[in-house]
């Protein structure tokens, strides 16, 4: 017997629901694919989550501890173990991820504001496009103070008051999503080693 439309069907010609006779209403083909999308949506988020992580434990873990392990016993730098890491660390975390960031928010601001920030306007793109030039600024000096080592620590001060108040920022926010999540774990990472390394520079 061919199914009856069900009388909560829309008046659009794609109704909602179908009525089968013994088996009740049914959702209509066009409303499970319109689910069948924003699953795949949700896949997707899923899969961007995993690759920003990947990226971010590269770049805040795995690349500094190697160039701190190349330094000191490849190359026989002999420098205090904290410098190694300060630089090794203002070049990875501060100089490649902000200045890599701060090109991705100044090309396509729409990923930050939507996927970092959950704002799904596109009024806070030209914030964040600033935002992306601010970043860009401040990893264009710690990526200089690989040849001008007096940048060094001016960098490394930068990068520590940056990601210590968008850490505090990250943790202000209510219904924080996964990747807010992993930005406040990885700022406030940062911010302690940054400060770490400032430290014993005026301990010196």
């Amino acid at each position: 017997m061919a199914p009856t439309t069900d009388p909560r069907a829309s008046l659009d010609d794609s109704p909602r629901y179908q009525t089968v006779p013994g088996e009740g209403p049914h959702l209509s083909y066009n409303h499970r694919a319109s689910a069948a999308a924003g699953s795949d949506r949700a896949d997707l988020f899923r899969g961007d989550t995993s690759v920003y992580v990947v990226i971010v434990l590269l770049i805040m873990l795995v690349l500094p501890a190697f160039s701190v392990v190349r330094e000191r016993y490849f190359l026989g730098n002999d420098a205090g173990l904290l410098l190694l890491i300060g630089k090794s660390f203002v070049f990875w975390g501060v100089g490649i991820r902000l200045a890599s960031a701060g090109v991705h928010q100044a090309l396509n601001p729409k990923y930050t504001a939507e996927r970092l920030l959950s704002l799904k306007t596109s009024e806070p793109w030209l914030v964040v496009r600033e935002l992306g030039f601010a970043n860009i600024a401040i990893g264009t000096v710690a990526l200089g103070s690989t040849v001008a080592p007096h940048w060094l620590t001016p960098a490394a001060v930068a990068g520590a008051i940056f990601y210590g108040l968008a850490g505090a920022n990250h943790f202000a926010a209510k219904n924080r999503n996964r990747l807010q999540n992993v930005t406040l774990l990885t700022d406030l990472f940062a911010c302690g080693i940054l400060c770490a390394y400032c430290l014993s520079v005026v301990a010196r």
